[in-house]
Formats: C-alpha cells, sequence, structure tokens
C-alpha cells in the first residue's frame, strides 16, 4: 500500500468483472469464506498475467482503521528505525526540504493512513483490506495487493526493502514494485485482456493514461497530499510518475510485460529517472563516501531524487538533467541536529560545476545557511564531489571538514 492507491482505484471507476475458475491445484487460501473465494478466482489469471508464481500459503483478511493503522505503525519501525529516522529528517530539516521539527515517518503514516484501502504484509504473508470502503476500492485493492504477494514470492520484500541496504535503493525499489502492482492491477480491472504474445503492449498507452489521469487528479484534490511539504508529497508521488515511466521503459525493453523481480530492479533512484543505461545493461555503478564509524548520524544517501527534488523547489532549472550524473552521495550531522554535512558525488567535473552553480544560484527556501565547496576527488577514482556545508542558524557561516566528517576524500 502506497499514498494515492484508493484515488487511483475511486477515480479509475472500475468494477470487479469475474474471471474463470480454473480446475488446478494451487495455493493455501485462508481468511474469510469471501475473500478466499475471491483470492482462488483472482491467482491463476494474475500468475499468468504478471509470469509469476503465487506463495504456497497465502493470508487474507478484513480489518478497520485501526487494525491497518497498527500495521502501517509496525512496518515505518522497521523501515524507519531510530535514531535513523529523525536524524535523517533533521537533514532534511537542514536543507529546507522540511519544516523544522518534522518526524518523516510520522508524515508518510498519516498520508498513508488517509488514503489506504489495504496492506500486504510479507512478514506472514498476510493480505488486509479495509472491510468499510466502497466494493470496487475493495476489489481493485485486493488485486493489487495480490501482485505484492507475488512479487514477494519471486523475491522476498523484507529483503527488497531493508534499510540495512541503503535508503535511496529502497525507495528505488518500492516504487518499481508499486508501479508494477498498480499496472497489472488497472489492466485487470479495466477489463483489458492480458498483454499477450500476439500483441504484448497494446494496452500499455492507454493504461500510462489512466494513471497519469489519476495521479494529476490526485495532486490536485488530495487534502492529505495538500498539507504535505512538496518533499514528502513528490515522494509519495514516486511510484506512479517515475516509478511507472520505469516499468513501462522496462517492458518496451524486454518486448513484453516483464516482471521487475528478480533480477530488473533499479538500484538507485537514478536509475528510475534514467532508466535507459541500466536498461541497456551499463554499469554506472555508484560512489559511496568511505564513511567514520563514530556515533555520529551517517545514514548512507538521500539519493539522486532528493537532488532532483531540492533543485526543483529552490527553482533551479534542467534538474532532471544534472541528476542523471548522480554517483552518489553521504550525509552527516552533528549530535545536536544543528550542523550537518553534506558530501554528493558526480560522474564529471562538469556535473559537479554544474551543481554548485545550481545550489549558488537557486534560493534556499528555509531559514539557516549553507556553504558549498568543490570538487573534492572521492575515492580511489577521484571521482568529482560537492560539499555542502550547513548550520541551523542563519547568522552562522556553515563550516565542515571533509578529512573530519567523512575520513578523508584523495586516495581513500
Amino acid at each position: 500500500m502506497r499514498i494515492g492507491i484508493r484515488r487511483i482505484w475511486l477515480w479509475a471507476v472500475l468494477v470487479l468483472s469475474p474471471a474463470p475458475v480454473l480446475a488446478q491445484a494451487g495455493p493455501v487460501i485462508l481468511g474469510e469464506p469471501e475473500l478466499v473465494e475471491r483470492t482462488e478466482r483472482l491467482l491463476p489469471e494474475l500468475e499468468a498475467r504478471s509470469g509469476l508464481r503465487s506463495p504456497d500459503t497465502l493470508h487474507v483478511r478484513w480489518t478497520d482503521r485501526l487494525g491497518l493503522q497498527d500495521l502501517v505503525e509496525r512496518r515505518l519501525e522497521r523501515e524507519w528505525p531510530e535514531p535513523m529516522a529523525r536524524d535523517r529528517s533533521r537533514i532534511l530539516s537542514l536543507l529546507g526540504l522540511l519544516p523544522p521539527g518534522s518526524h518523516l515517518p510520522t508524515l508518510l503514516r498519516d498520508a498513508q493512513l488517509a488514503e489506504g484501502a489495504g496492506l500486504y504484509d510479507p512478514r506472514d504473508r498476510t493480505i488486509l483490506l479495509i472491510q468499510d470502503e466502497p466494493p470496487e476500492v475493495q476489489a481493485t485493492t485486493l488485486v493489487h495487493e495480490l501482485v505484492h504477494a507475488l512479487q514477494d514470492e519471486a523475491s522476498p520484500l523484507e529483503e527488497l526493502l531493508d534499510p540495512g541496504d541503503g535508503l535511496d535503493g529502497r525507495q528505488a525499489a518500492r516504487a518499481v514494485l508499486e508501479a508494477h502492482a498498480t499496472l497489472l492491477a488497472l489492466e485487470r480491472m479495466a477489463g483489458f485482456q492480458p498483454m499477450g504474445d500476439e500483441e504484448p503492449l497494446g494496452n500499455l498507452p492507454e493504461l500510462r493514461s489512466l494513471v497519469d489521469d489519476a495521479v494529476d487528479a490526485m495532486a490536485a484534490d488530495s487534502e492529505a497530499l495538500q498539507g504535505l511539504p512538496a518533499y514528502v508529497r513528490d515522494l509519495l508521488l514516486f511510484p506512479y510518475r517515475e516509478g511507472v515511466e520505469y516499468v513501462e521503459r522496462l517492458w518496451n525493453h524486454e518486448g513484453g510485460v516483464a516482471p521487475p523481480v528478480p533480477d530488473r530492479l533499479p538500484l538507485s533512484t537514478r536509475d528510475v529517472l534514467h532508466p535507459d543505461p541500466i536498461l541497456a545493461g551499463e554499469d554506472l555503478g555508484s560512489v559511496i563516501p568511505p564513511l567514520p564509524s563514530g556515533p555520529d548520524g551517517l545514514w548512507g544517501a538521500l539519493g539522486a531524487h532528493t537532488v532532483g527534488v531540492l533543485l526543483r523547489v529552490r527553482g533551479a532549472t534542467d534538474s532532471e538533467a544534472l541528476v542523471a550524473g548522480w554517483m552518489g552521495d553521504a550525509w552527516f550531522l552533528d549530535e545536536g541536529g544543528e550542523r550537518g554535512g553534506w558530501l554528493v558525488v558526480w560522474r564529471s567535473p562538469e556535473e559537479e560545476e554544474r551543481f554548485r552553480e545550481a545550489l549558488r544560484e537557486s534560493e534556499r527556501v528555509a531559514d539557516g545557511a549553507e556553504s558549498w565547496t568543490g570538487p573534492h576527488p572521492i575515492g580511489t577514482g577521484g571521482w568529482p564531489a560537492t560539499l555542502v556545508c550547513l548550520h541551523a542558524s542563519a547568522e552562522v557561516e556553515p563550516e565542515c571538514d571533509l578529512q573530519e566528517i567523512f575520513g578523508g576524500g584523495e586516495g581513500s
């Protein structure tokens, strides 16, 4: 479940169309009889549409808002453990992407609960659906969450979305998994014939149009989205915009409805934003600067998507093209959260210089102060990097030392 899926279903005004019951052995489905019957009818068809296999056992149950809230909160606690969540919120505040005092997981939780209609929990392979939603929302949410169950069987979602593997990579994987489930659910619920071998992508333009219209309406009308900072709003819509485009490019590249799991997932949000090189097999790699092992907050990359949103929010031009040159980043926050540093690594000296120019020429959208230096050569390849120094007070000239914070740059 992600923010907006309920509104996509309502926008499409789609009604569950009967599918034939196939007389074959299948997984064991446990739960409320009505949901078990629906699931048993849907799974063979979804297996055929997706090219993925059903799990051996699956639970489907009704819940209410409180039950969904409990599961959402437990998931966010696993995905955003403290103090990582607190410190990431602080560095985003220093950059002007969150208001001071914000807590990113709390903002995500409130938005998801306002719009969510169901959820798949990979820990015990359970789908929960809110019982008092309109029937068409229940039906389409069930299809969507069943696709997640199929993805989980192909490659365990708990491992794919492990925060220890990097938040930027997790965001990229989540966006594509959500986009994949959205497209297949819409295809099924719209009554389209499966995109098969004879005309493998015949429905894709119409599906893409359905999603685009729904996202545009959602961005304009959703009170849950309108009350959020632009960064969080963009983060929540990322699967339905850039994620859907990635899956569309994947399917066009493969010439059919190829599942993104287990081996077609992007490694970073840069690959979602600029998918053609990685789909063509290029090894773009990423450069994560050497990190110290001390107690201060260092939690990996903010990611290419964050770079793009920062530049866009500040009114910089050509932010999307610049993000293609992102090769990695790492950030630092002192114990009090008043001072931070952000090291952004680029593919070429020209792109590093363009990033510094974009920061210098754009308007900072928050209190506090920042400074930039570069290029700093990082790693054995001497990758050019920009060091952004941040401070919560506008009265302080922010300073940060590359050697002190990141263990040095040249030759490391």
